[in-house]
C-alpha cells in the first residue's frame, strides 16, 4: 500500500482528466511554492506563495477517498495562483499514488473530472 504519511510533494499543475492537459500554477519558477508534506499523524503542511499552510486530512486507503478536514495557515495576500490552490485544497474528493520513479500524486476534485498532479520530493 502506498502510504503518504512521511513525504512530501511539489505541485506539477492542475490537470484535467479528459484531456490530459496541464495547467501550471503561476509563479512557475518558485520552488518553495505549492508544497505539501504528510506528516506521520494525519496532519500536514506546505506552503502556496505567500503562505504557509498546515492542518489535518482524513484518509481511506482501501477506498481511496481523501479530504483536508482542517486548513489553517497565514493569511497574507497570495500571488499568482495561490489563492484558488487554497480553494481547490477544500475540494479533494480521491486520491491516487502512482509508484513509479519519482512517485506522483494525484489528488482528485471537480467529481474526479480534474486532480492537483504532484511529484514526489525529498526523502
Amino acid at each position: 500500500m502506498e502510504t503518504l504519511k512521511g513525504t512530501m510533494w511539489k505541485l506539477e499543475g492542475i490537470v484535467d482528466a479528459q484531456t490530459e492537459g496541464l495547467s501550471e500554477l503561476d509563479p512557475k519558477d518558485c520552488t518553495e511554492c505549492y508544497i505539501l508534506a504528510f506528516d506521520k499523524d494525519d496532519t500536514f503542511s506546505g506552503r502556496i506563495t505567500t503562505n504557509i499552510l498546515f492542518g489535518s486530512y482524513e484518509i481511506n486507503y482501501i477506498a481511496n477517498t481523501f479530504r483536508f478536514s482542517n486548513i489553517g495557515g497565514t493569511e497574507a495576500i497570495d500571488i499568482g495562483g495561490g489563492e484558488l490552490y487554497r480553494q481547490i485544497l477544500l475540494k479533494i474528493q480521491t486520491f491516487i499514488v502512482k509508484s513509479s520513479y519519482p512517485r506522483i500524486l494525484h489528488l482528485y476534485y471537480n467529481s474526479g473530472k480534474n486532480y492537483l498532479k504532484y511529484q514526489e520530493i525529498g526523502g
